[in-house]
């Protein structure tokens, strides 16, 4: 596990990408979330599977410190929070924000692409920013890091099957 921060001048004020996993992590990772037998579905999403912090402390360390590299706004937090997405054909999540009245202790939002991009089709994650939509990097082990009152939304699944992580860092609420 590593964590690199990466140029990106498309996001540049919007939100930090960071190398974080090789391609043989990423595999560990799906292996984990496939025996984790936590799934869920949720929305538009066929299934979800929770990490325990206290089953998977390794992994919960080292999403720390990725927060910490793309925390560019130097949000206080205190907890995070992860989740692996598998998307299947159709999947999709509509426009959304990860922050709101019930939500205002979530600070920062990560996406962690764990899939090869050859390995499905559409699933594209789109950060609106005003007027314009930036797609962010379908690359394998790359994060992107933006704030949770960021509009982003996720294309539908036209065939095949991505996997994502995701995490959440929260504090108290905003004053």
């Amino acid at each position: 596990m590593h964590h690199t921060h990466r140029k990106n001048p498309n996001l540049v004020g919007i939100a930090s990408e960071i190398s974080v996993f090789t391609s043989e992590e990423c595999e560990q990772i799906i292996s984990l979330a496939l025996q984790s037998q936590e799934s869920y579905k949720s929305n538009n999403l066929t299934r979800k599977f929770a990490i325990d912090e206290n089953k998977f402390s390794g992994l919960y360390e080292h999403i720390r410190k990725v927060f910490v590299v793309g925390n560019y706004l130097h949000f206080y937090y205190t907890n995070i929070f992860i989740e692996i997405i598998r998307y299947r054909d159709g999947d999709y999540e509509e426009a959304h924000t990860d922050w709101s009245a019930g939500k205002n202790r979530r600070k920062l939002f990560m996406t962690i692409q764990l899939s090869e991009k050859d390995d499905y089709s559409g699933c594209d994650v789109f950060l609106h920013t005003g007027a314009d939509s930036i797609a962010i990097t379908p690359e394998r082990g790359i994060a992107v890091v933006w704030p949770s009152w960021t509009l982003y939304e996720v294309s539908p699944v036209t065939s095949g099957e991505r996997w994502a992580l995701v995490a959440w860092a929260e504090g108290n609420p905003f004053s």
